[in-house]
């Protein structure tokens, strides 16, 4: 996104020059706490203060800005030591909030004479307050940062950017197997829309309150965009399935990475291909044919497990590619009264195969996870809906 920024809420002092001269924690350790509460930063180094004219470095009313990005404190995360020109801009800025975490540090990191550095030090640890690693959403929430979540959702990252006068929210389920539900508190803006990278275009997005509610199936995402233009109308919620097709038998057509010749297994139950042939490397698809005595309102082909991806195809017609869980696509639009036909390709790794010859050191690794589709595949049916 050329021409944009984006909007961190906290800047964390890196930690190199307070390890290299003493004890110190592990910036990461912050930054955990940090985005699982939601709240995005920043990591500095020194040079930013020892030259702030070219960074742009400054704090006015309370606000530390490097570069262009604003944020309501410096987190200094625990250590032995204070870097000598993070000491020099803290002394000097008092009005900047800085947290030092789980402790105060007990020296300057750099060289200074023995009466200015304690001066130096009284002067940075005047201006800071001392805050257990795990309280500080709390004081963030104090300053009224940009803790937006109501309840924070340990499994949820948001990504703050801002562009052409609109505010741009990534949201992210990092987790592999659980459903994150939030209700994020968004700033003022007349309208929110939802972006579909996959599709290019954007829907509008219902707020209500400045609250939006976000739920998301592992590894799902979703972007939020103030103001959009030209979106779409939201698509009608299809409620709850009527009806779902799990076809039990499929045809499947393997293709080996450097054969010329593809390998049919008529009557295919799902299970992972690597149960069978763990060194297989190349594609795997999947067909089936189902019936429909009346086209649905809307129709949604899925996957319980997917490996690694899928690609569709109904009546011929390719519908799209589903590169991380939930295995869902929208099938609607192509789908037609009496008989219909589905094929899914899913591709596995070719070091599957380089590892049925390995080098003089051995196997490159192990491969342990399955490869193809399996578990509950099929097509659930709604009376209400839209295509997309």
């Amino acid at each position: 996104m050329d021409g944009g920024v984006n909007a961190p809420d906290a800047a964390v002092l890196y930690e190199a020059e307070a390890d290299w001269a003493g004890e110190a924690a592990d910036g990461s350790s912050v930054g955990k706490v940090l985005l699982t509460n939601q709240l995005d930063f920043l990591f500095l180094h020194c040079d930013v203060f020892t030259k702030a004219d070219y960074y742009g470095t400054k704090v006015e009313n309370g606000v530390l800005t490097v570069n262009g990005r604003a944020m309501r404190a410096l987190i200094v995360p625990e250590a032995e030591l204070l870097p000598v020109p993070a000491a020099r801009f803290i002394a000097d800025n008092p009005s900047l909030p800085v947290f030092y975490v789980n402790r105060k540090p007990v020296g300057l990191a750099g060289a200074m004479p023995g009466k200015a550095e304690d001066e130096l030090l009284d002067a940075a640890l005047k201006s800071g307050k001392c805050v257990p690693l795990a309280d500080l959403p709390r004081e963030f929430a104090a300053l009224g940062a940009d803790n937006r979540m109501e309840t924070p959702e340990p499994d949820l990252r948001v990504y703050h950017y801002r562009k052409d006068g609109r505010e741009i929210f990534f949201f992210m389920n990092v987790s592999l197997s659980r459903t994150a539900k939030a209700r994020y508190r968004l700033p003022e803006a007349s309208a929110w829309g939802g972006y579909d990278a996959m599709r290019d275009v954007t829907e509008a997005f219902p707020v209500s309150g400045g609250v939006a509610n976000v739920e998301l199936p592992p590894y799902g995402t979703l972007v939020l965009v103030s103001n959009p233009e030209n979106a779409l109308p939201a698509a009608p919620d299809a409620g709850r399935p009527v009806g779902e097709i799990t076809p039990e038998r499929w045809t499947l057509c393997l293709r080996e990475v450097g054969s010329a010749a593809d390998e049919i297994v008529e009557n295919f139950s799902l299970e992972p291909v690597s149960r069978s042939r763990p060194n297989f490397s190349g594609t795997m698809t999947y067909s089936t044919a189902f019936r429909l005595d009346a086209l649905p309102g809307k129709a949604v082909f899925f996957a319980e497990y997917a490996f690694e991806c899928v690609r569709v195809w109904v009546n011929g017609k390719e519908i799209g590619d589903v590169l991380t869980p939930p295995y869902e696509i929208d099938i609607t639009a192509a789908l037609k009264p009496g008989e219909n036909e589905i094929s899914v390709m899913c591709a596995s790794t070719a070091l599957r195969n380089a590892n049925t010859r390995p080098g003089i050191f051995g196997p490159e690794r192990t491969v342990a996870e399955p490869t193809g589709i399996f578990g509950s595949v099929g097509i659930r049916l709604y009376k209400q809906g839209k295509a997309l």
